[in-house]
């Protein structure tokens, strides 16, 4: 990998042209993290899974981050949320899904 070329005299724009806040060294840091989770949750659709994955990040470490810097995430493609409301008196069996206070279906002889 080449070294990245010198900048010109004079060409650094100014610290307080970073972003609203970013006039310190910690304002910078925190609107440079802010823009790079927009940036990967925006080209992975929302997956904050693959987005995790893409910064080298557990994903847990990355959603306390969209908590702590305010990113707004957009909702993941595809994603199922629980409606308000939904009927989950049925036993999950009959939803179909797996239950725990139900015995397994029996295979047969073993």
């Amino acid at each position: 990998m080449s070294p990245l070329p010198a900048p010109a005299p004079g060409a650094h724009a100014p610290l307080g042209s970073v972003g609203p806040g970013a006039a310190t060294w910690h304002g910078a840091v925190l609107a440079f993290k802010r823009r790079l989770l927009e940036h990967a949750l925006a080209s992975t659709a929302g997956n904050r899974t693959h987005a995790a994955r893409a910064l080298g990040l557990p994903r847990t470490y990355l959603l306390r981050l969209i908590n702590d810097l305010g990113v707004a995430a957009p909702p993941a493609a595809g994603a199922t949320h629980r409606r308000a409301g939904a009927d989950t008196s049925a036993p999950v069996s009959e939803r179909g899904g797996l239950s725990l206070t139900e015995p397994p279906a029996s295979r047969g002889p073993r």
